[in-house]
């Protein structure tokens, strides 16, 4: 018996992504916008490829360095700032999606520690289908040059 008859195709295709570290989407421009020690919350931006010609949609992303990562949208109401959680990032096919200060962005809630200036921080990011990917955001006082 084919011992990969029982596993769904989901499955196979999220086992592939994690572990082989590939897929229809690249991220670039990752970073984390760095802060005073005390500081329990961070932004964190990266653009994403979907280099697909399908929809993909990320639904959770996670990092071990933070107890929670949300997904953001800042939103101006009377000239005053208030993030909007978001349940989701769609990716259009073969097309691009920012997440940059003043629109999209993650939330990096409660820090397991302080971070340092060119830090590496691993995170994952989760798709609709069950897949998952690995990325890095690096700690920076400034956006990456573009």
């Amino acid at each position: 018996m084919n011992r990969h008859a029982l596993i769904p195709p989901g499955v196979l295709l999220a086992m592939h992504w994690a572990f082989a570290g590939t897929g229809p989407v690249s991220v670039s421009q990752a970073w984390v916008r760095a802060g005073p020690p005390s500081i329990s919350v961070y932004a964190g931006y990266l653009m994403l490829n979907n280099r697909s010609n399908q929809t993909q949609t990320i639904v959770a992303v996670s990092s071990p360095r933070f107890a929670k990562v949300e997904i953001h949208r800042t939103q101006i109401e009377n000239g005053i700032a208030r993030m909007v959680k978001q349940s989701e990032l769609v990716l259009a096919p073969n097309g691009i999606l920012k997440l940059e200060p003043g629109g999209l962005h993650l939330m990096l809630i409660d820090p397991n520690g302080v971070l340092e200036l060119n830090e590496r921080i691993p995170v994952q990011l989760e798709f609709a289908n069950g897949a998952s990917m690995n990325s890095e955001l690096t700690v920076r006082a400034a956006p990456p040059d573009t």
